[in-house]
């Protein structure tokens, strides 16, 4: 792009784009003088590579320019992040799941490391806790600690909550104390747990007195929605007995309605 250097007042080499006129960045590299910091002198190399200043504050900066050093780096890091993220799909595809949970926690990957547990939790049901403890026992202090900070953000939403209470009960019940005490975000989320998992107890309290109602409904109409349906056993005859058909001794047609008798009035 065509852009052109300018130092200012401020101590301040500005890159500006000459075709927007934007300050494009930045650079402070001269301390205050007296109040003042400006900018007195610019130059730059034949080879166009380094930068010189010179400012009130009797020093002379020689800058290089590493724009294309950061767009490399950073292009290597999306390759790295394309293939770190197809690495942890293929973990969690084949169930290689110590692998997936390590990876997501060493990329610092909340979201990945949600996915990966709440899929181990599902697959390997009640030896999960087991495997899931196995997995962290050589997992470092300071992601461990991180896992810790993502329970607290799990457990903020109902959908995560259980996720959240497997993965930290785990932690608490398979830690060494020493680890424990070293754990600074454990410390720092136990405020943050507590209350919130008073509002989901009372939330699943509601949510079980609510279930009764349902209970009682589909026991009321099983004797029309069947037994099989219902799941239980109706000991009301009348109940079973198919429909058109009447009961011994029930009387054929229906009653006929009688009109009550008009008294005349008399004179």
């Amino acid at each position: 792009i065509n852009a052109e250097y300018m130092g200012d007042g401020d101590g301040l080499l500005k890159l500006w784009v000459v075709a927007t006129g934007e300050c494009v960045t930045s650079v402070s590299g001269h301390s205050e003088d007296d109040g003042q910091r400006d900018v007195w002198a610019l130059d730059c190399s034949q080879d166009d590579r380094y930068l010189l200043t010179g400012g009130t504050d009797s020093i002379v900066n020689i800058l290089r320019d590493v724009t294309k050093e950061q767009e490399e780096e950073a292009a290597k890091a999306r390759q790295e992040d394309v293939l770190a993220e197809q690495t942890l799909r293929n973990c969690m595809r084949e169930g290689r799941w110590a692998d997936g949970i390590k990876l997501a926690l060493k990329l610092k990957r909340k979201g990945d490391t949600l996915k990966v547990i709440a899929a181990l939790h599902e697959a390997t049901g009640t030896q999960a806790a087991g495997a899931l403890h196995h997995i962290l026992s050589d997992v470092p202090a300071e992601q461990l600690n991180d896992l810790v900070q993502y329970c607290r953000d799990w457990n903020t939403r109902a959908q995560h909550s259980a996720t959240a209470q497997f993965a930290l009960g785990v932690i608490l019940r398979g830690a060494s104390l020493s680890a424990l005490c070293d754990c600074e975000a454990l410390r720092e989320c136990l405020e943050a747990f507590v209350a919130y998992n008073s509002r989901h107890t009372n939330r699943l309290g509601l949510l079980i007195q609510r279930s009764y109602l349902l209970d009682y409904t589909l026991m009321e109409q099983s004797p029309w929605l069947g037994d099989k349906f219902s799941g239980t056993t109706i000991s009301n005859k009348s109940a079973t007995r198919p429909r058109g058909r009447r009961g011994k001794g029930a009387r054929r047609g229906r009653a006929k309605a009688t009109k009550p008798p008009v008294r005349k009035a008399s004179q």
